[in-house]
């Protein structure tokens, strides 16, 4: 296996390997082999997380087109010139564990379908830069093919991501499944992506505690 580093620009989501504490940030320099520079990473909220002491151990996430790649760091040092900037020694190796076109993780965010002026409430219960899985109430009016805005909250940002609707069939109890395609969402992309990267988290997480449990 080998070391692969996160460009400079790439979103990452930074995990404390001891307490599970997640934040997000972006890579400012690659300074390879097996050494990075941080922006300051940012918790939920966009609040800045405070500085960690040197040899705190990380977890860095972060998705290419070969797939989700995870990389082991810890704090070297934590500047603060003009711009705070981490300092991470990052010897490897990375592990790449997802190679789908889009990683997805399950989710329940409150949503909301909209075509033109007609609205229909829905709860995302899938995510992933590619489209998501909603549930209806009642999809009356809907049907496949239907170009849509998907309207939803996630990191305190309301996305509204464009998409076409899949072939479904209308439940006649309970709710009904509707799965969107999305259509160049753009910058929104990354929002999803750092969403489903830190669900993924949580759920390997909490098996693992129900392992040794």
């Amino acid at each position: 296996m080998t070391t692969l580093l996160p460009p400079a620009g790439a979103s990452l989501l930074v995990t404390v390997a001891d307490t599970g504490a997640t934040s997000t940030t972006v890579v400012d320099d690659d300074r390879s082999p097996d050494c990075l520079l941080l922006r300051e990473p940012l918790a939920t909220g966009g609040v800045p997380v405070a500085a960690l002491p040197p040899g705190t151990r990380l977890l860095l996430t972060w998705t290419t087109g070969a797939g989700r790649h995870e990389l082991d760091a810890s704090v070297v040092e934590v500047r603060r010139d003009h711009v705070p900037l981490w300092h991470l020694a990052a010897p490897g190796p990375t592990r790449t564990s997802q190679l789908r076109r889009y990683a997805r993780a399950a989710d329940s965010l409150n949503g909301e379908i909209t075509r033109g002026r007609d609205r229909w409430p829905a709860v995302v219960s899938d995510l992933s830069e590619g489209g998501a899985r909603t549930l209806l109430k009642d999809a009356t009016g809907l049907a496949a093919d239907d170009t849509v805005l998907l309207y939803v909250t996630v990191e305190d940002q309301r996305l509204q991501l464009p998409g076409r609707l899949l072939p479904f069939a209308a439940a006649q109890v309970g709710r009904t499944e509707v799965r969107l395609e999305f259509q160049d969402i753009g910058r929104q992309a990354d929002v999803i992506r750092r969403r489903v990267l830190e669900l993924q988290i949580r759920a390997r997480a909490s098996r693992r505690r129900g392992a040794i449990a």
